[in-house]
């Protein structure tokens, strides 16, 4: 059996290697990290080489050091999950739900709806094409679904669940809502066209989580 290769204190890769890292952040196994100089054009080049770090010495199995930076921009949330998680730590104006609004995925068709016909509605039955099942000497029947009433939240999760980045999000007074199922309420339905210019419609965003399109309130 071969013997481990030992590297120099302070190491955790051969030294060649460890050297490229050190030049570009040297680890802090013991101390105090002196003060860096951290401003909006660097600190995502910091992020992202601290990342690669963590995640190679998780690799190689060596000791673990600390990388201060890495964890104060990122608030200890640790790779890989830093950089999709960050902006909701790091944006002041991260997109935050109203309770006091209601909110409905609406995908990009319904986006577009809404600007060219000014509403926030159920989909157009002359939108929906026929979907026709043949009932043999019944003739064929269009079994599409069609709906008159456009479905909303209060739950944003159930929005953004449905939506495929955008969001239409509306007062909860602003039109005539009902629970769609007796005795729940993360589903409220409403036959009401509301005018795009009472809500806003919300656009998925990776800084912002979701920010107002532009042009519309």
């Amino acid at each position: 059996m071969k013997a481990k290769k030992k590297y120099k204190k302070g190491g955790i890769f051969p030294p060649k290697i460890q050297q490229m890292k050190d030049n570009l952040e040297p680890a802090i196994y013991d101390g105090v990290l002196d003060e860096v100089t951290i401003t909006p054009n660097t600190k995502w080049q910091y992020v992202q080489e601290d990342a690669f770090r963590r995640l190679s010495n998780k690799a190689t199995g060596g000791i673990k050091p600390s990388y201060p930076i890495f964890n104060l921009m990122t608030l200890g949330l640790g790779a890989p999950n830093a950089i999709r998680k960050a902006p909701s730590v790091l944006n002041p104006k991260y997109f935050k739900p109203n309770s006091n609004m209601y909110y409905r995925g609406i995908g990009k068709e319904g986006m577009q709806d809404a600007i060219e016909s000014g509403l926030l509605r159920a989909k157009p039955a002359d939108k929906i094409p026929a979907r026709m099942i043949d009932l043999g000497s019944m003739g064929k029947v269009d079994m599409a679904r069609r709906y008159k009433h456009a479905y909303y939240s209060p739950y944003f999760k159930v929005a953004d669940d449905y939506g495929a980045g955008y969001i239409a999000e509306v007062p909860k007074d602003i039109a005539n809502f009902r629970k769609t199922y007796k005795g729940k309420d993360w589903s409220m339905a409403t036959k009401d066209q509301i005018p795009i210019d009472e809500g806003r419609i919300l656009e998925k965003n990776w800084w912002s989580g979701y920010k107002p399109i532009n042009g519309i309130k």
